[in-house]
């Protein structure tokens, strides 16, 4: 089974190491930016390299994307359309808008291939490891000719039902860890503001009931020593959950909550910290309360 991927950056290289560890015939591409170095250690690893994305995906059975929006998405796959062999499965990686990704089916559809969402869950880490969650939406049958290959990078996956089950899926998830990000940095604040030791506070909420994987992750790692460099930054959190106020709308359903918590993420990509860490917003709500 041949095997391309599109798109080798933070979270590509990881997914696109692993299926290449898995022992498939992978040719990858990127552009040739920051992130085309990946493309060369892959390549030393065994990969093949494609200098344009037709040429990638021209004799691939399947072909995985991460890339980082709609604009790009559909760029990409404008071109792979071009070159797509008949029967061929596609399935994305990236965090997108619902619609997006019915447009994209669509487009593939006319080719005779077929289009999978397949946004992830785990961070840089879980796509080194090869433990992320994958959640699928699209073409049953589709779904189970990817499934040996989704299987190489994943630790959970599942198929969610039609597409854009899976983009649904995914931005519940974001919802969950995007407020739940807003509500650990306002507990450190006042935390701080009342002169609790925050290590000793730390060590009890983790075996409390405000225990939390955000809570776990953000207060030793950024928020305790006060820096806040990561790749899990906060403007792509942003983007997901503008994406979940926007599918909130599409059902009818208002969301008072991820509103407040978007402010702080709107603002701190407005105050140019962007690509500090989701707990970074910690520095708005600061300043706000003039603590």
């Amino acid at each position: 089974m041949k095997v391309a991927f599109l798109g080798t950056g933070a979270m590509g290289n990881g997914i696109a190491s692993n299926i290449l560890k898995a022992g498939y015939d992978l040719t990858v591409w990127n552009l040739k930016d920051s992130f085309w170095a990946n493309v060369e250690k892959l390549v030393e690893k065994g990969a093949k390299s494609a200098d344009t994305i037709q040429e990638a995906v021209k004799d691939a059975d399947i072909i995985g994307m991460s890339l980082v929006a709609d604009f790009a998405v559909k760029d990409v796959c404008q071109k792979a359309a071009e070159a797509v062999k008949e029967g061929a499965v596609i399935f994305d990686c990236s965090t997108v808008s619902l619609d997006c990704e019915k447009e994209m089916e669509s487009l593939f559809e006319k080719e005779g291939a077929y289009y999978l969402d397949a946004p992830v869950s785990g961070g840089i880490g879980g796509a080194e490891a090869g433990t992320l969650t994958v959640m699928i939406g699209g073409d049953y049958d589709a779904y189970k000719k990817a499934e040996p290959v989704i299987k190489s990078f994943s630790g959970t996956y599942n198929h969610m039902g039609k597409i854009g089950n899976g983009q649904a899926t995914k931005l519940i998830n974001q919802l969950l860890t995007g407020v739940n990000q807003a509500t650990v940095c306002e507990a450190m604040l006042i935390a701080e503001k009342a002169e609790l030791d925050m290590e000793k506070l730390f060590n009890l909420l983790t075996v409390s009931w405000g225990s939390s994987r955000m809570l776990d992750r953000s207060v030793p790692e950024y928020i305790i020593p006060k820096k806040f460099e990561s790749a899990a930054c906060l403007q792509l959190m942003l983007k997901d959950l503008k994406l979940t106020l926007e599918m909130a709308k599409s059902v009818g359903y208002k969301v008072p909550i991820t509103e407040a918590a978007v402010h702080f993420y709107d603002q701190a990509k407005e105050e140019g910290i962007g690509k500090e860490d989701h707990s970074a917003i910690i520095k708005i709500m600061e300043k706000e309360n003039k603590l």
